[in-house]
């Protein structure tokens, strides 16, 4: 009989099935992954199995593929518009890790990625880009999203994250440790003209305290994804200037004029043309040496520390006061000129404690203030 050589079969409705060994399931088993309804033509060409150019399906979504196998080991390419959010778990157990917890996609999510195998069928590596409209982290809400990235070694590095939240905008470098239980990560970004009270709002329990448009440097790293977990890991900087705000449950200015005894100002809110400083985080604690506040009337500067997971507050601060209220309460209340600078301005320690939800004012040496008001006294009647 005649030589037959076959090169090529056509595929129709065909199941590719990839079982990872390494990512197991919460039962223990190998991770089992299906690409269906695949349409193609197999070929075999110098000992390299392949379907060059194939439609099909990863759960619900439609995708466009190419895939070989080899004595150089496995390369698996795929394309979609349009991943949904059903369809997550198979999409990230291509690149060889289980999804982040609390990652949802609310838009389908478009995605290039090329998984490769090496030819000891134990080292995966993964490259690609994301783009989705809207996605959720926990309570972390992003928009217009892209993320370039590459998985090696169980490390997910992506060096030039961009997206959108709570009307800001971010480009930056994030890393997870995939390997690690539970899963690390390091994030060096910036966050531009953030509206901070919509921030807050949807991702703790502050809400309506403090408003603004926000510029923050981050340099964090930390591991797990509740509240908690990442209240208790997280550490590094986060430098930060808020303009145009506000602080409510705290009124320092009117607090002061209380204690001179002039009230002129009240309410439980205290304006401010900026908010700035610098936060150094470990052992659940932001700590600032930094903090400056200012406003017409008003300038704070100090330091202290923020708890973040109670959000207990233990700021010590100098209130200097604008030489015009100086002025007014200096003529309604004549010792408090013993307290003013050489500007003509008052200055007074203040010290914020209770939470962020609930600050108290506290802390305005009132005997310190008397005893500078009776020494400047005395010394005036001896000039006499």
């Amino acid at each position: 009989m005649p030589n037959v050589a076959v090169d090529a079969f056509r595929i129709r409705n065909g199941t590719m099935r990839i079982v990872d060994e390494h990512l197991r399931t919460a039962s223990g088993k190998p991770t089992i992954t299906s690409i269906t309804g695949i349409n193609g033509l197999l070929r075999y060409v110098d000992g390299t199995l392949s379907i060059p150019d194939f439609e099909a399906h990863l759960g619900h979504s439609a995708v466009h593929a190419s895939a070989d196998a080899g004595a150089k080991g496995i390369t698996l390419h795929l394309a979609s518009p349009a991943i949904h959010n059903e369809d997550l778990p198979a999409l990230a157990a291509l690149a060889g890790y289980a999804p982040l917890p609390g990652l949802t996609f609310v838009t389908p999510a478009a995605v290039d990625i090329t998984t490769r195998v090496a030819a000891d069928y134990a080292t995966l590596t993964a490259t690609g880009t994301a783009t989705i409209g809207q996605l959720k982290l926990e309570r972390l809400a992003l928009s217009e999203v892209r993320v370039p990235f590459r998985l090696d070694h169980n490390v997910f590095t992506s060096d030039s994250i961009t997206f959108s939240a709570y009307t800001g905008h971010e480009r930056g470098r994030v890393t997870f440790d995939l390997g690690a239980a539970p899963a690390s990560y390091t994030m060096r970004t910036t966050l531009d003209q953030v509206d901070v009270n919509e921030a807050l709002s949807s991702t703790t329990t502050m809400k309506n305290v403090l408003s603004g448009k926000a510029h923050l440097s981050v340099d964090v790293k930390g591991s797990g994804m509740t509240q908690a977990a990442i209240a208790k890991s997280l550490a590094g900087t986060v430098q930060f200037a808020v303009r145009d705000g506000e602080v409510r449950n705290m009124s320092v200015l009117s607090t002061i004029e209380h204690v001179l005894g002039s009230a002129s100002s009240d309410g439980a809110v205290t304006k401010f043309d900026s908010l700035a400083g610098t936060a150094t985080i470990a052992n659940g604690q932001a700590r600032t040496t930094d903090l400056t506040l200012k406003s017409g009337d008003l300038n704070l500067a100090g330091t202290g520390t923020l708890a973040l997971i109670d959000q207990s507050l233990n700021l010590v601060m100098t209130a200097q006061l604008s030489p015009a209220r100086s002025a007014q309460i200096a003529h309604a209340l004549p010792l408090a000129s013993r307290l003013e600078n050489a500007s003509g301005q008052l200055q007074l320690p203040v010290k914020i404690t209770g939470t962020a939800m609930s600050p108290k004012v506290e802390g305005i040496a009132i005997a310190s203030i008397s005893k500078q008001s009776v020494v400047g006294a005395v010394k005036q009647l001896f000039k006499r």
